[in-house]
């Protein structure tokens, strides 16, 4: 892997992944399967699967960048957030409303505790926050990292111009190509059996 989105979702990731795509990498996204795997606790496939895509964003790769950047010390960070946690967590209440589905509120339940930010909205924020923390002190001497707020038109602006001068440089245009990853039953995961996972990541 090149280049990776570490930023939570609802930053503004599926906009860099289409740039990255846009500009012939091979990417990967959210998926129930890769979430499936993160979830299980099988970190080797989806590192495997890293070392086979040229980009990534979203989860679950944007919870591995220390094992990505393990095996890749030129691997260019784009880290999205938005400043004002408040209009972060109106966006996972939208999503929430929009899409109330198990699948949701399985990924909610993995990520925070929770399985719906209504009446927790405290307990997500401390989670989004926290990721933003840890990847700007693990990146804060990185050359190779950039950090946007993707609702200011000059980070928007300022990323473009990164992400198209490195990928001119450094990556060979070509088709997207999934990896083949087995399929789980997604939905067929309780609480109970979250609550009992135990993995080595840097999910907490």
């Amino acid at each position: 892997m090149n280049y990776l989105c570490t930023g939570w979702n609802r930053t503004g990731t599926t906009s860099v992944g289409s740039l990255l795509k846009k500009l012939g990498s091979k990417h990967e996204s959210f998926t129930e399967e890769l979430f499936g795997l993160l979830i299980d606790g099988n970190i080797g496939r989806l590192l495997e699967i890293a070392s086979n895509i040229d980009s990534a964003d979203d989860f679950p790769f944007n919870l591995l960048y220390r094992e990505i950047k393990s095996t890749n010390q030129d691997l260019k960070v784009v880290h999205t957030y938005v400043s004002d946690p408040e209009t972060w967590i109106k966006r996972q209440k939208t999503l929430a409303l929009r899409a109330p589905t198990k699948r949701l509120k399985v990924c909610n339940f993995f990520l925070y505790g929770k399985s719906s930010p209504f009446l927790n909205e405290q307990a997500f924020i401390e989670r989004y926050m926290a990721h933003n923390d840890e990847v700007r002190s693990f990146f804060k001497e990185d050359p190779n990292f950039i950090a946007v707020d993707l609702t200011e038109s000059k980070d928007r602006e300022d990323l473009f111009k990164w992400i198209e001068g490195e990928l001119n440089q450094n990556i060979e245009r070509g088709s997207h190509h999934k990896q083949n990853v087995t399929k789980k039953a997604f939905l067929s995961y309780s609480e109970a059996q979250l609550q009992q996972i135990k993995f080595n990541i840097t999910v907490s």
